[in-house]
Order: C-alpha cells, then structure tokens, then sequence
C-alpha cells in the first residue's frame, strides 16, 4: 500500500455546504453535494447485495446509501485518507486504511465477503485518481476474494450429491473405527505436516533422519510421494469425495499408518488401512453432527477446515497436540513451474505456454520473491491465515523452503525445527478397532431416516401443489402462505433430525442468490420471481429426498452384504 501524503481543503459549496478537496480532487460536488449522493447512489445501489464503497469523504454518498439498505443489506466503506472514528448508521462499516501501510490490503480484508454474498464494488468520485495505487490494490483484493468465493461455492454445488453419498456410506466405517475425539490432545510431540507441494523432495532426508522423534501426517494424496521413498506416515489425512482420490490410496495396504477422514471422504478409502481410522465433521457440519453422534454414541468433533486436505491437517494437528507443529510441501503455488512433487500421481511439468494460457496469478514467495500460483491455491492461502489466526494456538512454523508466503506463520528452515524440537522419540497413540452395536441396530436406525426423509419429501410435494392452486397472479392467498408456513416448520424440524441437510443446504445458498430482485420490479414480476424461486426450492428439495433415500436404502444393501459375506 502507498503512503501518500494528502493536501486536503475544506471548501464551502455555493448552497452553503461542506465539500472538500484533496490534491486538487474535489471528493464532492462543488455546487450541491446531497444530489450528486442521491444520483451516485441511484446509479450503484443493487438490491440484496453487499456494497463496498471505496472513499467515505465528508460521508454524503454514504448516508444515503444507507438510507436503501434493507433488512440484512449491508456497506463496508473502504477508506484512505481520513480517520472515521465512529459511524452509527445501520448496517455500514467502515475499514480504515489510512497509516496502515505495514499491513496488507488482503490482510485488512480479510473475511469481509461471506459465502452467501452478492458483491457491488464502486468508487467515491476521483478517489481512484487521488489514492490510484491503493485503489488498484483494493480493487484487486476485492475481485480475488470474490473469485474465491465463486470457487468454494462451485465446488459446494458441485460436490453436495456426492459429499451426502459419502456421508451416508462412511457411517458404516464409522462404525469399525473411532472419533477423533478419542486423539484430543494425546501428545506433545512436534507434528510434521507433509504436503506434495513441489518442495516436499527436498525435505525427505531430514524426515528421514528424525523419522521416530516426530508425528508425520501425510496430506491426501502425498502418501505416494512418502512410499516411494519407504517413509510410512503415522496419519494420514483425507476428506476428498471423489473416485480420482480413492485411486491414490485403492491400491495400498498400509500397516502401520492410521487414516483420519472427514465423513464426506470417499467411502471405499478405509478399506486401505488396517489400524484404526478416526473420523470427523467439519466446523460447518454441526446441523448433522446430532445425526452422527445418534447413530454412533460417540462425540464427534468439529474441525475447521478450508479448500485443501491440508487445511484440515493443520487443524486436526493442533487437535492432537499441544507441542510444535511444521509445515514442509506446503507450496500453493508452481514452484519450478511444477504442480507436485515427483512421484505424485498428479505431477506435472507445466511450460511457459501452459502458463500464459490459463487462469494462473501471482504472489509474494517464501523467500520475498513473487511466485506464480491461482485462485484455488490463493483460496487455500486464506483458509491457513484464518486457521492460525482463529483456531491454531500452536507454535507453527511454515519450513517449506518455497512457494507461497504464509502470513501469519514463524518461517524457519526444516533442519532448524528438527533440531529445535525433536529431542526424543515421539509417543504415538493409536486405537484398537471395536465395533459399536449390530448390523441389525444400524440398519433400524438407517429405516428410521428412511422414514424422515420420506416426509419431508411429502411435504415438499405438497407444498409444490399449494403453489401451484393459487388463483391470483399478482399475490399468494392467505390460506396458500399459511399451509406453506406450517409446511415449512414441519420441513425444518424433520431436516435437522435427518442428513438430508447435506444437499438441500447448498440448494437453499444457490435459490437465495439467483432470485435477487430487480429494479423497479412490478407487483406481478415480483409474485412471478417468488412463485419461480419456491418452484424451484420445493422441487429442489424433494429431488434431494429422492437421492438420499436411494442412498440410505444401498447402505443397508451394503449391509446386509457384508453381513452375508462374515455368514459364510
């Protein structure tokens, strides 16, 4: 961010009103600043958005961009010259960014865009040309935080059917292993976090070297790249869904490594590991931990997580133990113009064309220097600086040795933590295997949601009928809201006794930020968009009771086949 020092003059306006100029730039109208607000804000206001507004000046624009907002609308005004101290206006923040140039614009922005956020950026007059380098620093943070949000929120939309399969099918794993809740806090031992970043190879050595005075967990697929060189972790992590995950571990048959997977893991990966495998939800999962807890008797963690196997790892690191933890592999960037360290099924070197053609970016490196990464790497970057922040108490140094910088975390090289730290041999704690009640007592409870999801399904169906019977095109009649309202609470009360939440979540995310209304919308537009936004939902929603019923009713075919198989 630039430090620029500002020549501000306080002018009266021919009405008699404060305006002001800064280097030249008047930041208001000369002649009546109140209008130029209303037409400012006539131009840029957009229904059921989030605002941000760069440039609070004497605060007109602002004031009346509040006056607009509704119910849960919110402004953030982002601004660099003055000091705002206080602003007690509804649903407006301000994030002031004057005298904080040894801050980072992402690092004062951090967080600010939600996942359910629509985003409407725009600029106070000639504060682009007054503070232009901040303005294109803030502009560009915006933009990539929003391109963030589109990649998570692609990839919940994309994942929800798979991630509620998974979910359903790892109860029975669940059932063979543990919750992780029985690794809280076991050790204090140095945690080694191995991720398949290009940089990983060159940290082998030292690991093995120390290999038996430390945990080394292994993120995902990077279990390869530890085998080839006969380093068997004692964790390994994974919560990806999907069949191209399962084929990095299908084929292996790990003795002495324990697996650690959020229930949204593929379900076949268990059948890899013969020593317990300990599960867990992630922090955003707590409308169906109940369900989970009910059908194991265990209590199930909640862990915080983000857009990598290796968000989790940091996590579930610090769920462990109380000691020190290390970072190695973390690149998150093409160190070397690679995508993997070697023996990564995924490896991959990319050439210069590959690079110019596709959506890759920059940012500062490890050693200051500036790396060449993208959007998902960036997104996995922030869930990191969030979690250390937020969530990791732990001493944790990033000793990768290459790609991105970590903001946040002590950067020393690998051999210095080893040294440092690893003193005597670690004391692992693994857990035996024990099953928790009977196929049969599984399979009630599984015909149990079957029932559940049954019903909401039903009501879905009901609801989609009462919308469709209403008579009046510019409004719903009064007994079509109330049998939808009192449809809606018996939806709401089954669905948190069920997992069907797993789909239906997501479905709720994508209708609420599709149907935001227009302009000058008329009554009868307006009875059009919500008729076709409850459509939609209901329609959505009984789709999804359809899917998981299908599930539920394979998992006890499962069963039912395992248990045939043990008969024989």
């Amino acid at each position: 961010m630039s430090n620029t020092s500002f020549n501000i003059e306080e002018i009266k306006t021919k009405n008699m009103m404060d305006t002001v100029k800064v280097n030249g730039f008047f930041l208001h109208s000369k002649f009546d600043p109140i209008i130029e607000s209303i037409r400012f804000v006539d131009k840029n206001y957009k229904g059921k958005r989030l605002h941000i507004l760069f440039g609070y000046g004497l605060g007109y624009i602002v004031e009346e961009f509040s006056k607009r907002l509704v119910n849960n609308e919110r402004l953030i005004v982002i601004e660099p010259i003055f000091n705002i101290e206080k602003c007690e206006l509804k649903n407006v923040q301000i994030i002031n960014i004057k005298g904080k140039e040894n801050h980072s614009v992402e690092k004062l922005l951090k967080n600010i865009i939600g996942s359910t956020d629509m985003v409407t950026f725009c600029c106070s007059p000639n504060y682009d040309k007054v503070c232009m380098d901040t303005y294109k620093e803030v502009f560009s943070t915006i933009k990539r935080n929003i391109y963030i949000q589109f990649v998570n929120e692609n990839t919940i939309n994309f994942m929800a059917k798979e991630w509620q399969r998974n979910y359903l099918y790892n109860i029975q794993n669940a059932l063979k292993g543990n919750s992780l809740k029985k690794l809280e806090k076991v050790t204090d031992c140095p945690i080694v976090i191995a991720s398949g970043g290009p940089s990983l190879t060159k940290q082998i050595p030292l690991i093995e070297k120390y290999r038996n005075k430390m945990i080394l967990i292994s993120s995902g697929s990077t279990i390869n790249t530890l085998l080839k060189f006969n380093i068997e972790p004692d964790y390994a992590i994974s919560i990806d869904s999907q069949e191209v995950n399962y084929n990095h571990f299908k084929d292996l048959y790990l003795k002495n490594t324990s697996l650690i997977y959020h229930m949204y893991n593929h379900y076949g990966i268990p059948e890899s590991f013969k020593k317990t495998s300990y599960y867990f939800l992630g922090i955003t999962d707590s409308h169906f931990q109940k369900h989970l807890q009910n059908i194991t008797d265990e209590e199930v963690p909640l862990i915080a997580g983000g857009a990598s196997v290796a968000n989790y790892a940091l996590s579930i690191a610090s769920y462990i133990t109380n000691g020190p933890i290390a970072l190695i592999g973390q690149d998150l960037a093409y160190t070397n113009n690679q995508t993997h360290a070697e023996a990564n099924k995924h490896f991959k070197q990319l050439n210069d064309e590959e690079i110019r053609r596709k959506r890759y970016t920059s940012a500062e490196g490890y050693y200051g220097d500036q790396v060449v990464t993208d959007y998902p790497f960036l997104s996995m970057k922030q869930n990191f600086e969030n979690l250390k922040e937020y969530f990791v108490d732990n001493d944790v140094s990033n000793c990768t040795e290459g790609g991105i910088k970590l903001d946040g975390f002590t950067q020393i090289p690998f051999q210095e933590f080893c040294e440092k730290n690893m003193t005597t041999p670690s004391d692992i704690v693994l857990e035996d295997q024990s099953l928790k009640y009977s196929n049969k007592e599984l399979i009630s409870k599984i015909k149990e949601d079957i029932v559940i999801v049954e019903k909401i399904n039903k009501l879905s169906s009901e609801n989609l009928k009462m919308l469709k019977s209403n008579t009046n095109h510019f409004k719903f009649s009064f007994n079509v809201l109330r049998s939808l309202d009192k449809n809606d609470e018996k939806i709401l009360e089954l669905e948190s006794k069920s997992p069907v939440n797993i789909i239906m979540g997501p479905v709720n995310l994508r209708i609420l930020k599709s149907f935001a209304p227009p302009k000058n919308e008329t009554k009868k537009e307006a009875y059009l968009r919500i008729f076709k936004q409850n459509e939609l939902l209901y329609s959505k929603y009984a789709e999804a009771c359809e899917d998981t019923k299908v599930f539920l009713e394979n998992l006890i075919s499962r069963i039912e086949g395992e248990q045939n198989e043990s008969n024989y």
